[in-house]
């Protein structure tokens, strides 16, 4: 495996700690900041970050985002067809070489490392942000919640810096976006960004002939039948999430 050869465990270590300590800094540090100049007490209410009461509406958020993967994966394949400058390209191809090197797991140990950064904390620190701080805020200066959910998720994806990546990313993004509309709680699209994450972790951890075979997969084509059906059910899914979200908020 020349993934884990090339990477020792101390160097896995010192690039996850790295990445927590980017995700702290970058989108956590300027939440606080935020809450505490604009919120202050009242973070809890402005951030809708009260518990989600109703089970059923957490496991419709997880299903609702696994159901955007297929339409993903198809935007992912227009994505690769646009062409970007050599400089984004480099980047890119260097993003994905520390993935994979971080994606190498030779311990249950490493699995849970790997769990805490690139699933808890993520989700954690992002959508306070972005979805917490950011997509409100708009909606309230515009009155247009709609585009704030969508001008969130673009600079959601775009500070991501992985541009072959930008539209499913943005997809991404913008299903988040749409959790905490309907339901007025961030600790649905919260959960949901965790476990999206955190299978894939546990497919890579199980599965390390995917990781060695990434651009392969990645390149595999989606049926448009598949992504008309997946798209079907993600409406599907929306208008049960907004339905559900209604009657318990009395809307």
């Amino acid at each position: 495996n020349t993934i884990v050869e090339q990477n020792t465990l101390s160097k896995r270590n010192f690039l996850r700690s790295a990445t927590i300590l980017n995700q702290l800094m970058t989108f956590l540090l300027p939440t606080l900041i935020v809450i505490w100049m604009a919120y202050a007490s009242q973070f809890n209410k402005e951030l809708r970050l009260q518990l989600p009461s109703n089970i059923v509406l957490v496991a419709l958020g997880i299903l609702f985002l696994f159901a955007t993967f297929p339409v993903a994966q198809w935007l992912f394949s227009i994505n690769k067809t646009l062409p970007l400058p050599a400089s984004a390209i480099a980047l890119e191809e260097k993003l994905s070489e520390l993935s994979k090197a971080l994606l190498v797991m030779e311990s249950p140990w490493e699995l849970v490392f790997n769990v805490l950064t690139i699933a808890l904390v993520p989700a954690v620190c992002e959508e306070l942000l972005f979805r917490g701080v950011l997509q409100q805020q708009l909606s309230k200066w515009m009155n247009q919640p709609i585009l704030a959910i969508w001008i969130a998720a673009f600079i959601f994806s775009a500070i991501h810096g992985q541009f072959q990546g930008f539209l499913p990313r943005l997809l991404l993004g913008a299903a988040l976006g749409y959790l905490l509309f309907w339901t007025q709680n961030l600790w649905i699209p919260i959960i949901a960004h965790f476990f999206n994450n955190a299978i894939q972790i546990l497919v890579a951890y199980s599965r390390t002939d995917l990781l060695e075979n990434s651009e392969l997969i990645q390149d595999q084509s989606i049926p448009l039948l598949v992504v008309a059906v997946s798209s079907i059910f993600v409406v599907y899914l929306g208008f049960s999430i907004k339905k559900i979200s209604r009657h318990k908020l009395g809307g």
